[in-house]
């Protein structure tokens, strides 16, 4: 049996295009990811999808029911895909960031288990991730899924599948409103395509 995976970074935000720390502040999309989310439901009209998780933020949320508008494909908000927490680094650049609060962005980007202020701890953000993974491996055999919800959830779920060092939890870059899949195969993953963006060379 075969579980297939579609991953979906969410469309473009206002502090996306401003480079600003983005992570649990519900943010919403800017025309610009809306337009990236439309060209999106164009390219995936022809895949059979049995179900959609999706982060419970907005930017995933709505970026999902763009791309599946018109269709019967039940949706589940899923909270274990949210972006890790950034705590008081929410809505700053780095530069901002770093002026502010040296010694704590020192700390964490030392020991990402050190987070700023309010932030969530690596280990715990793993957990998160991993127990979903573990769910949908479970739950879905032999279907379609679409995830739709961001960089940082998405590369640690394909990371952790891999079974790649933590080192590597950055290997995985995913652009906005791009597409990847990764599939399960008698559970042995392989990575089918990775940052897809061929739909948004009109948007």
């Amino acid at each position: 049996m075969m579980l297939r995976l579609l991953m979906v970074r969410h469309g473009e935000t206002e502090w996306n295009f401003q480079h600003r720390y983005q992570g649990q502040s519900d943010v919403l999309l800017s025309d610009m990811g809306r337009q990236q989310a439309r060209a999106l439901s164009e390219r995936l009209a022809q895949e059979g999808i049995d179900v959609a998780y999706v982060s419970d933020l907005n930017r995933a949320a709505e970026t999902a029911e763009i791309i599946l508008s018109g269709r019967n494909v039940p949706v589940l908000r899923e909270p274990r895909l949210r972006e890790m927490s950034f705590g008081v680094l929410e809505g700053l650049v780095f530069d901002d960031a770093y002026a502010r609060y040296p010694a704590e962005v020192d700390a964490w980007l030392k020991d990402y288990n050190t987070p700023p202020p309010g932030g969530e701890k690596l280990e715990a953000f793993t957990a998160r991730v991993t127990s979903f993974m573990r769910a949908v491996q479970s739950k879905h055999d032999g279907q379609t899924l679409l995830l739709v919800a961001h960089g940082g959830s998405l590369s640690e779920l394909v990371r952790l599948a891999l079974e790649m060092p933590p080192a590597r939890r950055w290997a995985f870059a995913m652009d906005n409103a791009s597409l990847g899949e990764l599939q399960f195969q008698d559970g042995y993953p392989r990575i089918v395509s990775w940052n897809e963006t061929g739909h948004l060379k009109n948007t």
